[in-house]
């Protein structure tokens, strides 16, 4: 959880699984995310961990959770039934995306069109269209999923 140790050494950031990693689309960030419910931001160039602080997201898969960030600095973490999005910079909660009735297992951003899609165990797909992922950059407000996702 410090620094204190080199890069090269084992470095233990998790108190528990460790079940999503992503890039950022740059490469210069890491993002992990486990079961003691903790996101952890990392720079892919030095090996340390960031000091930045998303607080506490629920996990409580067992399975594989996909992580998503955005073109931007914004990182989508499924949390139980809903998707958080968080400024990968400061670890800000930017906004919720409400829409799956059951746990999500997984988000994905699409650059092309600027949406987001997101599966869960309520064995639904749903698509963030535009309009919404654009108000996930400039406003902190919850998004249910209506018609237009």
């Amino acid at each position: 959880m410090t620094n204190a140790r080199e890069p090269s050494s084992s470095c233990v950031a998790h108190s528990g699984l460790v079940n999503s990693i992503e890039f950022s689309p740059d490469g210069l960030k890491l993002a992990t995310f486990g079961t003691d419910c903790a996101v952890r931001l990392w720079s892919a160039r030095t090996g340390r961990l960031q000091d930045v602080n998303c607080g506490y997201v629920e996990n409580t898969s067992r399975v594989c959770v996909r992580t998503a960030f955005n073109r931007g600095s914004r990182l989508l973490v499924p949390a139980r039934h809903e998707i958080r999005a968080f400024d990968s910079d400061t670890g800000e909660h930017v906004a919720k995306l409400k829409g799956h009735m059951a746990d999500v297992y997984c988000v994905q951003y699409n650059p092309l069109y600027e949406s987001a899609h997101s599966a869960g165990r309520d064995r639904n797909v749903l698509t963030w269209s535009y309009p919404k992922i654009k108000r996930i950059c400039s406003s902190a407000t919850d998004l249910d999923s209506d018609d237009d996702a």
